[in-house]
């Protein structure tokens, strides 16, 4: 840590703009500049992370956690390199410094076991929504398969009573908003 408690790393600008563009994918959407980047360090590398990625380069510093922002606040790096070599990103008073450019961020203080882990999570790859059909009762596009409900982590109370009448009538879809349960033979 600094004199002045702000969290550091330093790294080439070779390795900084490259650990930016392995995370890109090869089609850009406008929803992927909005994903969460979160950026570790670990037994010194330095690790950048997006929801199904994660890449990492070799640093130095003291980084007890990691930042988040989003990854479209370092994508213009891409085409304009920072001014300095090595890059030095810095964090303090919740804003993340790269060069003479600060951006809000969000801190999240964290032993490097568990830093490491949250950021090989981005390995499992992108949470998927269960697939939403339409009912055939009141047309509204709220109708679930009991798979995709079975595979939910978490249930909401209106997925609960409907997985619970799914499994009552032994019905295979359902709707969260009229309740009716209907068996498909198709796959979603």
């Amino acid at each position: 840590m600094t004199e002045d408690g702000s969290q550091w790393i330093q790294l080439s600008r070779e390795d900084f703009v490259d650990g930016i563009k392995r995370l890109k994918p090869g089609r850009m959407l406008k929803s992927f500049l909005l994903r969460e980047l979160q950026i570790g360090f670990i037994d010194g590398e330095v690790i950048f992370a997006v929801e199904g990625a994660s890449t990492s380069r070799p640093a130095k510093g003291q980084w007890d956690g990691f930042v988040c922002l989003a990854y479209g606040m370092l994508f213009p790096y891409l085409k304009v390199k920072p001014d300095s070599d090595p890059v030095r990103l810095t964090f303090d008073a919740g804003r993340l410094k790269i060069g003479t450019t600060s951006f809000n961020a969000r801190w999240i203080s964290a032993s490097p076991v568990v830093s490491q882990m949250v950021l090989e999570a981005h390995f499992l790859g992108p949470v998927v929504e269960p697939v939403k059909l339409y009912c055939p009762r009141c047309g509204k596009r709220e109708a679930h398969s009991q798979g995709a409900l079975l595979d939910m982590i978490t249930l909401s109370k209106d997925h609960e009573t409907l997985l619970n009448l799914l499994e009552k009538h032994g019905a295979t879809h359902g709707c969260t908003l009229c309740h009716y349960g209907w068996v498909e033979t198709c796959l979603d």
